[in-house]
């Protein structure tokens, strides 16, 4: 198995169940329903942040912070601190906008993984 671990693409999504869980583990999947339910919780007791209050978007920010909520507070608060002080970046947002920034071809994944499944990327600083 140690074999096909080390050679897994980069665009792999299949792992074995061991694997799978191991991962989940590690995150905190386990407690997801949990943690969102302790999110919200906090959020209702926020004063000065009114955030949307969907499960999926209120997720994304508990994955990153390994369903730990008072993590997942912090990175809200700063989205949202960021929406506010840069609305031009955050209003009328166009993919096409970003093409001069794709043309720089600075950011490049690796073809292949790191041991612990996660993906390698390599930004190229001079060229930004």
């Amino acid at each position: 198995m140690a074999a096909a671990v080390d050679n897994l693409e980069f665009n792999d999504d299949e792992y074995d169940d061991d694997r799978l869980n191991s991962i989940k583990t590690h995150i905190g999947e386990g407690t997801k329903t949990q943690s969102l339910n302790e999110l919200k919780s906090l959020l209702r007791g926020s004063s000065g942040l009114r955030p949307c209050l969907e499960d999926n978007f209120l997720l994304r920010f508990l994955r990153g912070a390994r369903y730990r909520p008072s993590t997942a507070l912090k990175r809200l608060r700063t989205y949202y601190f960021s929406r506010n002080l840069h609305p031009d970046i955050f209003q009328n947002y166009l993919p096409s906008n970003t093409l001069p920034a794709q043309a720089l071809n600075h950011i490049k994944a690796l073809p292949y993984r790191a041991k612990n499944l996660s993906a390698v990327v390599v930004i190229k600083l001079g060229k930004c």
